[in-house]
């Protein structure tokens, strides 16, 4: 009997351990996008199979680089204010405090680095078209927060906040 009140508090230890080790927040796992499957988009950006964005030691010291975007970014952008909400664009671009999700790849936030109220350099970890990378981006807002132009890999594009 002695053996059995021992092993209950750890038995129920490792229970609660389990159920909360299963993954974080739904949405934080990454996975391929095919050109203009919506419905495979949503199920990539709803996998939770890989790791929430770390915070090195340098982010941890340094809150100008965490790894979340700033609520003021967040939200859907694209270059066609009537393909909002459609998913069909090419420019379209989704972003959340832990992730940018674009027509044909996610990024993972893995750094964030705010430049200014404006301005942030995001280095996130992609996926798409069967490929991975890790790429930086920066985002920047006009003042009034109505548009963001995203200069990154070699291009820049102006999108507007979508309703």
């Amino acid at each position: 009997m002695r053996h059995l009140s021992t092993a209950a508090p750890l038995l129920a230890a490792l229970i609660l351990a389990a159920c909360s080790a299963e993954g974080g927040a739904p949405g934080e796992g990454t996975d391929t996008v095919v050109v203009g499957d919506v419905a495979g988009e949503d199920a990539a950006a709803s996998r939770s199979d890989v790791p929430p964005p770390a915070v090195d030691d340098e982010a941890k010291s340094d809150p100008e680089a965490a790894a979340i975007i700033p609520a003021r970014f967040h939200g859907e952008w694209n270059a066609d204010l009537s393909a909002c909400g459609t998913g069909l664009s090419e420019t379209r671009l989704r972003i959340d405090a832990a992730r940018l999700t674009f027509y044909e790849s996610i990024g993972m936030v893995r750094r964030v680095e705010i430049e200014s109220e404006q301005v942030v350099d995001v280095t996130a970890e992609y996926r798409g078209e069967g490929e991975t990378w890790t790429d930086e981006r920066r985002l920047s807002l006009s003042p009034d927060g109505a548009s963001l132009t995203v200069t990154g890999q070699g291009s820049t594009l102006t999108r507007s906040r979508c309703p």
